[in-house]
């Protein structure tokens, strides 16, 4: 874990390049039976969706899913898959729920991102000198190195990269429909025409304003830098500051001479003015270079040279972007000058070092407040009680001495000085003790906003929460402040630029306006809307909370213009909110290509498509005179939006929830305002982010893989297998690359195995087999496949695609594996096996189509036709029903199935445990034989342990254990002395080999000879342990020491007295949701029992209690509802199957038994734990018989 993370890059790398997947023969089969099944379902058109030509809007059974367009910069990758598998896995459930389902998918184009990777390309390849990062990166995508400067055009990525995501999203068997996708961007004409729409339909219902405003912005493109325009930093956004104005005292230090004479302020940027009255000093960073840079004002601040940017782009200095300083100078050369600062009692305050100032954050310039700011406390204490660091920095004494904490705020936890009290009883000795100072910070200032009250000032006697406000406008309106934004975080964007907060003219929506955002609340919390979990609920509602007025312009990159105002375009999260209302009409406008090149089926033109026939599909507003399109084409289109919208379900990844799928609610909200909520999304479901093999999937650690790459290696069903696993709602998935070549195996497997009972099947009708016929051992099959394909649905209905891999293959191959052992005494049944595989390819099907349609055509439908029963069944699998109507789990004989399982479970641990104990028994009695002599290398070995254990044993003590172990050996039976085996000794020429290897040991160097002697001997020391030993001539086999002869069972029909009131109690006391006991457990038994049956009550009560967790109200039955006595007596045989008796008996505890021993033992049995009892084969001292033939060469005397 601690090597670099250059060395972990070239391992993964390594290991990456030598793997090879296992099953070669098996994947080769698998990949060509995947080839087979996409080209029919091509043929077939089996994923191409419309509308029907009537239809009820009330009852309609429909189902639209849509997954975020990738963005077209490069090859679609695992994470791509991962988020885009959740849509996929459902609208194939969907579809067997008998629904119809779309699924469409297209690719982004908008934004910055593309233009920068061009441009980037283009200065590479015009100057040779620079490092070609842009063409490295383009070459690891598999561009041949000839084509890779078209890419300098951005236009050509448009073309290149949509048709290789449609191949892989194609080749990994996704249900889309293709007729329906797009690019975005003026590229597409259709689509720009219809994003133009929309922006005129949000500005004519007043969600647009114009105007200057704060946003991070790129210096390099000259424009603001959206979400989907960063390379870091997706989500922040600016942050406000005051801007603290301390005056510089003259005489000013030599550096600053030319400055005398000029208002001279160190700013300080804070975001608590209201803490300005207790200031003391003033803190900077010794190390640091800062700059005094000349405002519009005429002031001259001291700040770094980070923050003097910002303020360039936000209207401080004089020229919009420049920001060129009068004069540099470092940290240390302000140490010690005087100061005035606004609101502090203190005349004068002096410049002061701290160690712990960032440059990057804020300017540079720290005013202290010691009494509300631990930090500045604790480095204000350490200057006054450090002499030697006061010294060290040439800090006079009067500049620190004197400058004791002000009160200022008053909180009921912390007193009037919260950061001397958290320091004090956190004990913070310094200002290093960074980790306890961020506690101590958090909890001051939480407490001091919320609960503090100002005890000075013009707010005295308010809440600081009110009076934050107050005093920044009084500071900023006294010339003591000025307004300051910067981002509030790190942001670096597509072009490489480290983003500064800019106050520029630009269009914005208006997110927040308190109708609007009211209308977006009340939906996500009514009934009609799904988010599968809290944390994703709380996701939206939290950033409905914070999420304000959004820059949705900008003027350099790909995209639509703003209609009214072309010297804008549309940034890339505004123009994907709606698009999805697209979808439902792009295949009728666009003829089959992505670009809208070519016209649809409709034959309608791309200029013809002004916002009045926009405004008939999607707002169902009236035709009109003068349109150009024919009302009955643009009827077409409703008819198809109608049908589809509302949106059912958009799946995404979790870090969308604060940017893209909150502002989709709100647009949706707005376009569709007169409908109310009626056409907002249903439901959004999150997953988290992509791991690989456990690591957080990146280039950097080696384990980042394209689709391209996976399909290659692992071919579709296996990957999708894996991508199932890999994790459900925001936890993050990991898919393991292992996990994905077994699933080879157990694919292949299942195959296999449909195959073989396909085809072992008898030719004819079934006829003869009915349901009637069926045994016990059957219908349990059958019960179990029920419960089984219900677990599955709440799977898929609740998007845990995890629990459908569990439930609907693993478990239900394994009721299969135990049906066949089930039936080993008898046969099984075909019709339920038939039942089986027909249940098996349907659950199954969404998350592996191409195994399984290709088991339903080839093996399972052909059988069902060749016996007469394919009535009903569809030519695809994927046209299927779910077969939740098919059988109906029967809860009774789920539990039937579970005693009998339960039950021989019982029987194999009671039978280990009763020989265990045996076998313990008779090792104990029997006297130890004497150890073997050990071999020379063992014996030394073995001294050595001895010694470094400080045990080594004396001479005397030797002979006595001699003695004693002698004396144990006369008394032993001559025939149980063990022939004790020569220790073999080795040959001459292997002791010789040995004693060169020591002596060329020595030779090697002192810090190899350790090391390697030691791993040497820890090898040897483990090849001793894994060599078994031989088996030795004369030396018998250990035998068991006893053999089991009967199994003894004994069940109960009712509870015992007391333990049945126990139960009576707790039915009555009742459960709640969670499986909980409603109400004192302890004080309703004390109403019933003395205190001398109360501890066992409890005892019962408290087992009781737990089971109720797992299996609920069935843990309080006063009796089993079926008769479990003749249960196990009519099952005998499968009791009795493989285990290590002969004979199983079977009585009810109350019944006469003929086993006195056990009178103790049964009475453990209650309803529904039978107890388990064994009997041993008295041991018989085997004879050994001889024959001797004899016979003489004489024939006479034969």
């Amino acid at each position: 874990l601690r090597l670099s993370k250059a060395i972990r890059n070239r391992m993964a790398t390594k290991t990456r390049e030598k793997y090879v997947p296992k099953g070669s023969k098996k994947k080769a089969k698998l990949l060509e039976v995947e080839a087979m099944m996409r080209g029919i379902w091509d043929k077939e058109k089996l994923y191409e969706s419309n509308a029907p030509a009537e239809y009820d809007v009330k009852t309609r059974a429909k189902f639209m899913t849509t997954f975020p367009y990738p963005y077209m910069n490069g090859r679609l990758h695992l994470g791509h898959a991962y988020s885009a598998s959740k849509c996929e896995f459902q609208i194939r459930y969907q579809r067997l729920l008998g629904k119809n389902a779309l699924f469409p998918f297209s690719f982004h184009c908008t934004g910055m991102p593309i233009v920068a990777a061009a441009n980037k390309l283009k200065r590479e390849l015009e100057n040779p000198s620079v490092e070609k990062k842009q063409w490295g990166i383009l070459k690891s995508m598999g561009i041949p190195e000839t084509e890779i400067s078209n890419f300098s055009d951005p236009l050509h990525w448009l073309k290149y990269f949509p048709p290789k995501a449609y191949q892989d999203m194609h080749e990994l068997g996704c249900h889309v429909d293709w007729r329906r996708s797009f690019i975005t961007t003026t590229a597409n004409p259709y689509y720009d025409s219809f994003v133009r729409w929309q922006f005129n339909t949000l500005k004519s219902k007043n969600k647009l304003s114009f105007g200057k405003r704060h946003t991070v912005f790129c210096t390099i493109d000259k424009q603001p830098c959206a979400d989907h325009d960063r390379k870091s930093g997706e989500g922040v956004m600016p942050q406000q500051y005051t801007l603290i104005k301390i005056q510089l005292l003259e005489p000013f230090t030599q550096s600053l001479k030319a400055l005398e004479g000029q208002k001279v302020f160190l700013v300080a940027a804070t975001l608590r003015p209201e803490t300005m009255y207790g200031q003391t000093n003033c803190f900077i960073l010794p190390e640091g270079e800062y700059g005094a840079y000349k405002m519009k004002s005429g002031d001259i601040f001291i700040c770094s040279e980070r923050s003097a940017k910002n303020m360039a782009y936000q209207e401080m200095l004089p020229v919009q972007g420049k920001y060129e300083a009068i004069t540099k100078i470092k940290g240390a050369e302000l140490l010690g000058a005087a100061l005035k600062a606004p609101l502090t009692k203190y005349e004068k305050v002096y410049v002061l070092p701290m160690m712990t100032i960032s440059m990057g954050k804020g300017t540079g310039v720290v005013t202290s407040c010691p009494s509300d700011a631990p930090d500045d406390y604790a480095a204000l204490r350490d200057l006054q009680k450090k002499k030697e660091f006061r010294e060290k920095f040439g800090i006079k004494d009067e500049c620190v001495m004197g400058f004791e904490p002000i009160p200022i705020i008053k909180t009921p936890t912390y007193g009037a000085m919260a950061a001397v009290k958290l320091c004090e009883d956190m004990k913070i000795g310094s200002q290093n003790d960074t980790a306890k100072l961020k506690e101590a910070k958090d909890a001051a200032y939480l407490r001091g906003f919320n609960e503090g009250i100002m005890t000075v000032g013009i707010c005295e006697n308010e809440k600081v929460s009110e009076a934050k406000n107050k005093v920044r406008k009084y500071m900023i309106d006294n010339g003591m402040a000025v307004d300051y934004w910067e981002p509030s975080e790190q942001v670096i964007s597509r072009s490489g630029d480290d983003c500064v907060d800019a106050l520029c003219d630009q269009w914005s929506e208006n997110y927040g306006e308190k109708e609007w955002k009211e209308r977006v609340m009340s939906h996500i919390n009514s009934k009609d809307f799904t988010c599968y979990n809290e944390t994703t609920h709380k996701g939206f509602t939290d950033t409905l909370d914070w999420l304000r007025e959004w820059a949705c312009s900008r003027i350099f990159g790909l995209g639509s213009r703003i209609p009214w105002d072309p010297q804008f375009l549309i940034e890339s999260l505004s123009d994907s909110t709606i698009y999805m209302a697209y979808y439902t009409v792009s295949h009728l406008l666009q003829g089959g290509v992505v670009d809208g090149s070519i016209p649809g089926p409709l034959g309608i033109k791309a200029e013809d498509m002004t916002d009045a026939e926009w405004n008939y599909v999607f707002l169902h507003k009236p035709y009109q005179q003068g349109m150009k399109v024919e009302e009955s084409k643009l009827a077409a289109m409703r008819h198809e939006f109608e049908f589809w919208y509302p949106l059912d379900s958009r799946c995404s990844a979790k870090d969308l929830i604060k940017n893209h799928l909150t502002m989709s609610l709100y647009n949706h909200a707005a376009i569709w305002e007169e409908q109310g909520t009626a056409m907002l999304p249903r439901s959004i479901f999150c997953n988290g982010y992509m791991c690989v093999d456990g690591l957080k999937m990146s280039k950097q650690e080696g384990n980042f893989y394209t689709v391209r790459e996976i399909l290659d290696m692992f071919g579709s069903d296996a990957t999708r297998f894996a991508l199932a696993g890999a994790g459900d709602l925001l936890d993050d998935g990991n898919v393991e690359i292992m996990a994905i070549d077994n699933a080879i195996l157990k694919l292949f497997t299942l195959q296999e195995w449909i195959e073989k009972q396909m085809m072992s099947l008898p030719a004819g009708p079934l006829a003869a087999e009915k349901p009637e016929s069926f045994d016990l051992f059957d219908k349990i099959f059958l019960n179990d496949m029920a419960r089984l394909i219900e677990e599955t649905k709440n799977a898929y209905d609740n998007m845990k695609f995890r629990d459908v891999i569990k439930y609907g293959f693993f478990e239900f191959q394994g009721v299969k594996d135990d049906y066949l052992v089930f039936k080993k005494l008898g046969k099984p049944s075909w019709r339920a096996l038939l039942n089986y595989v027909e249940w098996q390819l349907i659950i199954i099907c969404p998350i592996i189509p191409h195994l399984a349609d290709y088991c339903w055509r080839t093996f399972y439908l052909p059988k069902m036709k060749e016996i007469g029963e394919a009535s009903g069944k569809p030519e695809t699998v994927i046209k299927a029903s779910y077969p939740i109507n098919s059988i109906k789990f029967d809860k009774v004989m789920g539990r039937v199935s579970s005693y009998l399982r339960e039950v021989k479970r019982s029987m194999r641990l009671a039978s280990d445990k009763f020989i265990a104990g045996a076998n313990k028994k008779q090792k104990q009695k029997a006297p130890q034989p004497e150890k073997a002599a050990p071999k020379p290398g063992e014996a030394a070995s073995e001294e050595k342990k001895e010694e470094a254990k400080g045990k080594k044993k004396q001479k005397g003590g030797k002979q006595e254990q001699k003695k004693e172990e002698k004396k144990i050996e006369e008394q032993k039976p001559a025939e149980q002395k063990p022939e004790e085996p020569k220790p073999a000794e080795p040959k001459k020429e292997e002791v010789k080999k040995e004693e060169v290897k020591k002596e060329a040991k020595k030779q090697k160097q002192p810090k190899q000879k350790a090391q390697e002697v030691k791993k040497e001997e820890e090898k040897g020391a483990e090849e001793k342990k894994e060599k078994k030993p031989k088996k030795e001539k004369g030396k018998k086999e250990d035998k068991p020491a006893i053999v089991l002869s009967k199994c003894i069972i004994f069940s109960a029909r009712q509870y015992t007295e007391q333990q049945r009131k126990v139960l009576e109690t707790l039915n009555k006391m009742g459960l709640n949701e969670n499986n909980e006991v409603v109400g004192d457990v302890v004080a309703n038994l004390r109403t019933i029992f003395d205190n001398a049956a109360l501890g066992n009550a409890m005892k019962f009560a408290s087992f009781c209690t737990d089971r109720a967790k797992e299996v609920g109200k069935e843990a309080f039955e006063i009796a089993m509802p079926f008769d479990e006595k003749e249960l196990l007596t009519n099952n005998l045989p499968f009791l009795g199957l493989d285990m290590p008796v002969k004979t199983v008996e079977v009585f009810e505890v109350m019944d006469a038994c003929p086993y006195e021993k056990f009178k103790t033992s049964k009475m453990k049995a209650t309803p529904g734990h039978p107890e388990i009892c064994y009997e041993a084969q008295p041991k018989i001292k085997k004879l050994h018989y001889y024959c001797c033939l004899l016979y003489t060469s004489d024939a006479a005397d034969d």
